[in-house]
């Protein structure tokens, strides 16, 4: 008995956990009627493109709202998350939720963004103009009159188990991802490469993009190449441009030949001699690109030293 009724009141006592008066929907509408800097300093973005987004994805039936939370929450909870890197149990504070409902709804708004990312995230087609930014500066066009973006790499912190923590530890020292992207001129996305161990080079992320080993496929359009840094420079995303300018070259046509040949060999004594010769086969096309540019910037140096005379 005496123990029945310490339970009951030990129940009795239990409070609940989430018992704020502004709760996720409140807190959601206040954001969106509020001023607009709210929204944008939490959820990274303009009030009104939040709400084009989530009518697209209502429109589209990727998602949809429930008794408890509307997709303008579940959006909110996803673009907070992301935005500032923030633990679950923050976000069941700030909405109001169970941590369980907000680890559903943060993965459902991810699925429904994986979905559409191929409308929004694509590599340019062949036909594509010259980009504005080059076509409208003397000092790159038409140097890079073909080049459609720049490709690179970042170190995204990871949460991996023990055992795997070896494989992803970068170079830096933490536990992340090796992330590579591919970005416009004009700021847009085009590709990007999640889920790389850290410790894998940028080398061995492009090559598995580009030869599609894995579930990542990029294809560079004909005549259209990347700018890359020097971690991917020896690799073919640029051999477009290589040969677009050296077509009748014999000594680059026999290069690209011997590393279509050799791409797929796993041997690392092969694959380090490659390298190198592939990284001064790029020294070489820097070279042509820099001294060109040289050359242009002289003449243009000339004549007007001409017509000041």
């Amino acid at each position: 008995m005496l123990v029945d009724h310490h339970c009951k009141q030990r129940r009795v006592k239990r409070r609940r956990v989430h018992n704020s008066s502004l709760t996720g929907h409140d807190f959601t509408q206040y954001l969106i009627n509020g001023h607009e800097r709210l929204t944008y300093d939490l959820l990274r973005m303009r009030t009104d493109v939040f709400l084009e987004l989530c009518d697209l994805l209502k429109r589209e039936g990727l998602l949809r709202a429930t008794k408890n939370v509307t997709v303008e929450e579940q959006v909110a909870i996803f673009l907070n998350t992301v935005g500032h890197s923030e633990r679950n149990r923050v976000m069941q504070i700030q909405f109001q939720h169970s941590g369980q409902t907000i680890s559903k709804y943060f993965n459902a708004v991810l699925e429904a963004l994986l979905y559409i990312c191929p409308d929004y995230v694509k590599v340019p087609e062949p036909e594509t103009p010259t980009p504005a930014h080059i076509a409208s500066n003397r000092i790159f066009y038409p140097f890079f009159k073909d080049c459609i973006g720049v490709i690179d790499g970042t170190y995204v912190p990871a949460w991996v188990p023990v055992k795997d923590h070896q494989r992803y530890r970068c170079r830096k020292g933490f536990i992340a991802q090796n992330v590579m992207a591919a970005v416009g001129f004009d700021m847009l996305f085009q590709f990007v490469c999640a889920g790389f161990e850290g410790s894998a080079n940028d080398q061995k992320v492009l090559s598995d993009v580009l030869q599609n080993r894995g579930i990542y496929n990029m294809q560079v359009p004909e005549g259209k190449y990347f700018l890359v840094d020097v971690g991917y420079a020896h690799k073919r995303v640029i051999h477009n441009f290589i040969m677009m300018r050296n077509p009748n070259n014999d000594e680059l046509c026999q290069r690209h030949y011997h590393e279509v040949i050799n791409i797929d060999q796993e041997d690392n004594e092969d694959d380090a001699v490659e390298d190198e010769s592939d990284s001064q086969y790029a020294y070489r096309l820097r070279d042509i690109i820099a001294s060109d540019m040289w050359n242009a910037s002289a003449n243009r140096r000339a004549s007007a030293a001409q017509m000041m005379q």
